[in-house]
């Protein structure tokens, strides 16, 4: 049996937008029962990858705190980035 990295790829192509608050953000991880998503700009270039973790750090830190949730591409929380930023 030979086996290539596709075999092990997700099938989803999850998107997430930077102006994205951390709720929305989420249930589109869930929805794609996705471990994470790629954060794209306005013309839909890569600018980072957020993970089931990430939005659980900003949610928890947001309800704790009793504010609002985060925008994905928002300061870090907790000193946690919320965006891996791609290079």
């Amino acid at each position: 049996m030979n086996t290539g990295i596709k075999d092990y790829l997700a099938r989803a192509d999850v998107r997430l937008t930077a102006d994205m608050n951390m709720y929305e953000a989420s249930q589109q991880i869930l929805i794609n029962k996705a471990s994470g998503a790629m954060v794209v700009d306005e013309n839909g270039k890569l600018i980072g990858v957020l993970s089931e973790l990430d939005c659980l750090r900003a949610m928890m830190t947001s309800v704790y705190n009793g504010s609002d949730p985060p925008r994905v591409a928002s300061p870090p929380h907790c000193g946690q980035s919320t965006v891996a930023h791609a290079t």
